[in-house]
């Protein structure tokens, strides 16, 4: 049984766009999880897209899993390229460590609350944790094939 999920583009764009001097250029993380006696998650498995300054991807992935009951997708959108200013900014947040890289947007999808099939689900999701007031979304392709 499988999962593939085609990561379509970001809109409006979540990244930071500064003009002259350059703009973000994020990458999208995908991390597939599994829980297990209704409170144990494990890692069934992850994806990380190329950088894409306009924010528009075209990449899939294919997952292996049994079954989706009780899965859920972690999806992060990061930029490297931030890391490198010394201004502050609401709403990122760095992560520890040598690199300096920060979060643009988050969002977690329960994959068992759609009707996944064999024929490709578009969903879009909103980003948590961006530089846009109203938000941005993350537009995703589902196809699962069991």
């Amino acid at each position: 049984m499988s999962l593939e999920i085609k990561i379509e583009k970001i809109s409006p764009r979540c990244g930071y766009d500064e003009g002259k001097n350059g703009s973000t250029k994020p990458y999208v993380k995908l991390e597939l999880m599994k829980t297990h006696l209704w409170f144990f998650k494990t890692a069934a498995g992850h994806f990380t897209t190329k950088s894409a300054p306009s924010e528009e991807f075209g990449e899939k992935h294919v997952f292996e899993i049994e079954d989706i009951k009780g899965a859920e997708l972690v999806i992060e959108v990061w930029d490297d390229q931030m890391g490198d200013r010394t201004f502050s900014m609401v709403g990122m947040k760095q992560m520890a460590g040598v690199d300096r890289k920060f979060m643009l947007g988050s969002a977690k999808i329960h994959l068992d609350h759609y009707e996944l099939s064999s024929s490709p689900k578009p969903i879009k999701c909103k980003l948590n944790n961006t530089f846009k007031e109203g938000g941005a979304e993350i537009y995703l392709i589902f196809t699962y094939n069991a």
